[in-house]
């Protein structure tokens, strides 16, 4: 049918089978959209259970890998101090060795030669060594070329001396003051642990980094296997 201007197309009443059929299809409509909804409230509701559990048990990890570290801290902690405390008895168990250094080496020499050269080495700083004193004696270390302050060039070997009883040994201390005021090569030293050798030369390089070599400051090991900063007019400070 063809409309012409200012003509409008008269729309047919709806019988009731029809009505019935629309509000049906409408009907139909509504509950998939309802249906597809609802599945999709019930999964939003799953994730968020599910999120719920997983941030559960991430908290619950955190917590558990937070008390791990702190318990692993706690076990660094002892073992450190088991360690200082391993050293320090082996240290003290080297209470009664010296470390001489500044000794002339000599390829092939004996027992009584040994001591002797140790024995004249000392005597330069006014210390008499007797064979009595020691328990063993023996060269270390491998030989090494020193300057004398004439200019020569002499080949040195450090030897170990473990003395017998404390009172020869106790007086090697001050041994090197006294060597460097006669300008001689024999010093004596104690026998670190490999610890506490590191430690004295971490300080030293410190010490040479911030003044550089000097008389005056430097970094020794005192009686007790400690390092000590040594400052202007005999002042000492522990480390």
């Amino acid at each position: 049918m063809t409309l012409y201007a200012g003509q409008t197309k008269e729309i047919m009443p709806l019988d009731e089978t029809d009505k019935q059929f629309l509000e049906n299809l409408i009907n139909q409509k509504v509950t998939t959209v309802n249906d597809s909804v609802t599945t999709v409230s019930d999964k939003v509701k799953a994730l968020e259970h599910t999120v719920q559990l997983l941030t559960a048990r991430l908290e619950n990890m955190e917590a558990k890998f937070k008390t791990e570290c702190e318990v692993s801290k706690v076990f660094r902690q002892r073992v450190h101090q088991l360690e200082e405390e391993v050293d320090d008895l082996q240290q003290y168990g080297r209470r009664y060795i010296a470390r001489i250094e500044g000794i002339p080496a000599k390829k092939g020499e004996s027992e009584d030669e040994l001591f002797d050269a140790i024995k004249k080495g000392l005597q330069e700083v006014d210390y008499n060594l007797q064979r009595g004193d020691l328990a063993n004696f023996h060269r270390s270390a491998k030989p090494r070329d020193i300057e004398l302050a004439s200019g020569e060039k002499i080949k040195t070997q450090q030897c170990m001396l473990k003395f017998y009883k404390w009172a020869p040994r106790v007086r090697l201390y001050g041994l090197n003051k006294k060597a460097k005021r006669k300008n001689v090569t024999v010093r004596a030293n104690n026998d670190l642990t490999k610890r506490r050798y590191r430690l004295l030369n971490a300080a030293r390089d410190q010490v040479n980094a911030a003044f550089g070599e000097q008389n005056e400051i430097f970094v020794y090991s005192d009686r007790s296997s400690n390092p000590k900063f040594h400052l202007p007019d005999n002042k000492a400070v522990s480390l």
